[in-house]
């Protein structure tokens, strides 16, 4: 079972929490154990490194860090591509299951896409949770007038597009998930998202990750764990397995 809570996303007996103030932290950690150490992943430090270490709570609520890996942060790029290629990969088996969608029939039904660059979803990021200080720390706070509603964002309304949008998208060959939303009432699915994919002829089509959805979460802790393991060097991995006895959890080195 998957769930989202305010101590981060839980599989299983794996607990995955992303946290952004002077640099960006990754926490994994067993919930079924607490008594074990939880594995950090930090980048955006001010040595362009990414920390990789296990923590240990201590009697007084101190902390015992034990190092585990420096790597350089361009590592981070490869295992981010290897996660969505391990994805993709999960798509392709389940190729069955998804159901092709046409920007015709999205028009039809109401429904209007949402594009954004990368330029503008950055600045988007800035807007939802703009940096501030609190308690003599810079930490990224959400804005909960743009979450209430009560703000209006001009990026998002400029994002939004006629489905036929999709058809450029094609040809440009992108391949990110696409929001598509209806505004009518009686559409059973008013938010779906759409993927542009290959599919086993060779030709590209758009098709609903609906039906993915549950494959996807099922398989998230394999893909989380196989991503990290790819950024480490030497017998780190073993280490961490050994430290958060992943082997009672069915992962292999």
């Amino acid at each position: 079972m998957t769930l989202q809570n305010e101590n981060g996303l839980r599989i299983g007996n794996l607990t995955i929490r992303l946290d952004s103030q002077r640099n960006v932290k990754l926490y994994v950690l067993r919930n079924d154990r607490k008594e074990l150490p939880h594995l950090t992943i930090s980048w955006q430090n001010p040595s362009k490194q990414i920390d990789i270490h296990l923590t240990t709570r201590t009697v007084g609520g101190n902390e015992n860090h034990q190092p585990i890996a420096k790597i350089n942060e361009s590592v981070l790029k490869s295992a981010c591509e290897h996660l969505g290629a391990e994805m993709l990969k999960i798509i392709t088996a389940n190729i069955d299951k998804v159901r092709k969608v046409r920007p015709g029939w999205l028009a039809r039904n109401g429904y209007v896409v949402l594009y954004l660059p990368n330029d503008v979803q950055e600045r988007l990021i800035q807007k939802l949770v703009p940096k501030q200080r609190r308690h003599g720390k810079w930490t990224h706070i959400v804005d909960k007038e743009i979450i209430t509603g009560s703000k209006q964002l001009q990026e998002v309304i400029d994002g939004l597009y006629h489905p036929s949008m999709l058809h450029e998208l094609a040809e440009l060959n992108y391949r990110k998930p696409v929001l598509a939303a209806s505004g009518r009432k009686k559409c059973k699915h008013r938010l779906i998202w759409v993927m542009l994919i290959t599919n086993p002829n060779g030709n590209s089509c758009w098709v609903r990750l609906d039906n993915l959805a549950k494959e996807m979460m099922k398989n998230l802790d394999e893909l989380m764990i196989s991503s990290i393991k790819q950024m480490l060097p030497n017998n780190a991995w073993e280490t961490i397995q050994g430290e958060l006895h992943l082997d009672e959890l069915g992962f292999k080195t």
